[in-house]
């Protein structure tokens, strides 16, 4: 299973994922992360033969840093996702909801923080399901 069907299984789409986490408590929220991880492997496994594997920074990798607006973070991961078909053979970033599983009580921001990123990982689902860009916790 992928965290794309973990999402799906819980009611998200990438149609309405704002809609699904406005209306979910927190605590649906966290276990839907939670089971999401739990599909995600915990350590970083490069490609032995492979001279191409990459790890991005932060920016690159679509986090809130120095820019936290959809637009800027989804022109990083867009920049990536073409980097990443044409010079990598793996390119391995953070699963960005990692961040929330030590909390089921979120803010406003927070919240809006956490749609951002779901609607971040639907924007690479294709490079991530042709295993271009791979995710670890």
């Amino acid at each position: 299973m992928s965290i794309y069907q973990v999402m799906f299984q819980n009611g998200i789409s990438e149609d309405n994922v704002d809609e699904w986490v406005y209306k979910s408590s927190g605590n649906a929220i966290y276990l839907m992360i939670e089971e999401c991880c739990s599909y995600i492997k915990n350590e970083v496994q490069y490609d032995e033969n492979s001279f191409f594997s990459f790890t991005p920074n932060l920016e690159l990798s679509g986090a809130p840093v120095p820019c936290a607006a959809f637009a800027c973070r989804a022109r990083n991961l867009d920049e990536l996702s073409r980097f990443s078909v044409l010079f990598s053979d793996e390119t391995i970033i953070e699963f960005p909801l990692m961040k929330y599983i030590y909390d089921d009580h979120y803010d406003e921001y927070t919240v809006e923080d956490i749609i951002c990123d779901i609607q971040l990982l639907y924007y690479i689902r294709p490079v991530v399901e042709a295993s271009i860009i791979k995710i670890w916790r």
